[in-house]
Parts: C-alpha cells; sequence; structure tokens
C-alpha cells in the first residue's frame, strides 16, 4: 500500500512525511481551478505523486447549460491531474438510483473525462447503492470506508460480498473513522485509533489488493499524524 493525505490549501504539502497527496476541491469556479494549478507545481516541486478530488460535478443534470458549464470545468481539473481524478457517484433528484437521461448524462461525461485522465468514482452520496453504481459505470473505484460506516454499514461485511472484479477495481482508498457528530456537523473524518472497525476492513482491502492508493482525509496534522500512530501499532504502515 502507498500512503497519502489530503489538502485543500498549501498548509500541509511539505509538513507530512507521505508521498501522495489529493488535492480536494469543494467547487468548481475559475479561481479553483488556478489554485489547484498553484497546488499541483507545489506538490511537484516538493517530489510527491497527486490526485485531484472536485466534489461538485453533476455529470448527470438535465439542464444542458449547467452540465456543458460542469463538464467543461472539471475537464480543467483532468488536464491538471498527475494519477487522475476521484469523482462521486451521484442520485437523482428524489435521491433515487440514477436511471434514464440523468444516467446517460453521467456515463458521457465520465466517457470524455476518462479520455483526459483516468477516473476512480467514489461512495459519497449514496453508500447503500455504491456497488450498483460501481457495477454499472466503474472503471476504478474509491472505496470510502469512513462513508460507508457513517451510514450503519458494516464496511467490512460489505468488502465480503463484493465481486472479485469490483474488488480489482478499487485502486483508492479514502480513510477516517466515524465516531460521532463533529463540530462541522459531520459524524466521520474523525483520525483513526488503533483496532477500529475501519482499520480492520483496510486490512481485508490490503490483503485482496495489495497495491492499494490510501488517502488519509483529515484536517489537520495533529489527526494525520494520530491516525499514521494507529496504522503503525496495526503493522499496516
Amino acid at each position: 500500500m502507498e500512503f497519502g493525505y489530503r489538502i485543500f490549501d498549501s498548509y500541509l504539502i511539505n509538513q507530512i512525511d507521505l508521498p501522495l497527496i489529493q488535492i480536494s476541491v469543494l467547487r468548481t469556479c475559475e479561481a479553483d481551478i488556478q489554485r489547484v494549478k498553484i497546488l499541483a507545481d507545489l506538490i511537484r516541486s516538493a517530489g510527491k505523486r497527486f490526485i485531484i478530488h472536485p466534489m461538485d460535478v453533476n455529470l448527470s443534470d438535465t439542464q444542458k447549460v449547467v452540465r456543458e458549464r460542469n463538464l467543461s470545468q472539471v475537464k480543467r481539473f483532468a488536464e491538471l491531474a498527475d494519477l487522475g481524478l476521484i469523482i462521486h457517484d451521484e442520485l437523482l433528484p428524489d435521491r433515487q438510483r440514477l436511471r434514464g437521461e440523468w444516467l446517460e448524462n453521467y456515463r458521457a461525461g465520465l466517457a470524455e473525462l476518462e479520455q483526459i485522465c483516468p477516473v476512480s468514482i467514489e461512495n459519497a452520496r449514496d453508500s447503500r447503492n455504491a456497488p450498483w453504481f460501481w457495477q454499472t459505470l466503474a472503471r476504478q473505484i474509491t472505496f470510502d470506508i469512513g462513508h460507508f460506516e457513517s451510514e450503519g454499514i458494516d464496511s467490512l461485511d460489505l468488502v465480503n460480498t463484493l465481486s472479485p472484479e469490483l474488488i480489482q477495481k478499487i485502486n483508492f482508498i479514502h480513510l477516517h473513522r466515524s465516531n460521532g457528530l463533529k463540530p462541522n456537523g459531520l459524524i466521520d473524518h474523525w483520525p483513526l485509533t488503533p483496532e477500529c472497525r475501519e482499520l480492520k476492513t483496510l486490512r481485508k482491502l490490503a490483503e485482496l489488493k495489495p497495491d492499494l492508493k490510501v488517502i488519509l482525509e483529515l484536517d489537520t496534522a495533529q489527526d494525520i499524524l494520530e491516525s499514521r500512530r494507529a496504522l503503525r501499532l496495526e503493522s499496516l504502515l
């Protein structure tokens, strides 16, 4: 396994001794595109590899103008990417599975992005239907352990039900702990602790797919270092 961490700005780039960085992007406006370009250059200068994770994508939008604007902006991230993009799964406005026009829009947008760089699809908006979404659309998968746990899904049990085909598609792991409400309203993205459920799932995934890239999706250097200690105590790092 190869380990890394996420950033939103340049603050942590040289503070953490891990070789992989995820540039997380909350929006897809022009200012964000320029910021990501600067961060990409800084990461290359630090001798590290990086993946870009735009969160506000909406490839399935049925409003053509909105969809084309979204796709145009995300393509610019794709052109800046090193190891590729991580994007989220999507839902219908009524929170049901994609179907019909929405499904075909997502499929078409994904195909355009994949012409530029590799694209890995993360369970984020609908973890309960993630296996269906991945089977239907994904060439590469980002398995977010904390998102499954925060939805009340036993992530280890889920891994044991995935087909060998889906296991082999997993290339990134998002690793953080589900542990109750945080001040920002989230119930996951807590630092890891020895013997936590999330590390048991990571161990199983590593047995099935040893070449995984693992991103610690945490907010502070302290949380990352605390999680790294837990990984070492469990002989996972």
